[in-house]
């Protein structure tokens, strides 16, 4: 079962870094600005496995979202599971 936590602000100005300093996140992200792919074959590797949701991604302020949940960067998901 997945919950739900609320974000704070030390954690929204966190995510924001870490998104930034995530190479495969900032990929993520020029891609859902510039619109993803139609056709699988035509996205990069690195984000392939963002593809089957790719209709739920936005971005909002560096923050990447699938749907109303955050997308946490690699360097915070174990921090993340301890919450």
């Amino acid at each position: 079962m997945t919950k739900h936590r609320a974000v704070t602000r030390e954690h929204l100005a966190d995510f924001q870094q870490k998104t930034k300093d995530d190479p495969i996140l900032q990929q993520l992200k020029e891609t859902i600005e510039l619109g993803l792919p139609e056709r699988r074959e035509a996205v990069p590797s690195e984000i392939l496995a963002f593809y089957s949701y790719r209709d739920e991604l936005t971005v909002q302020g560096e923050i990447l979202f699938r749907g109303n949940r955050v997308i946490v960067p690699a360097d915070m998901r174990s921090e993340m599971l301890l919450i």
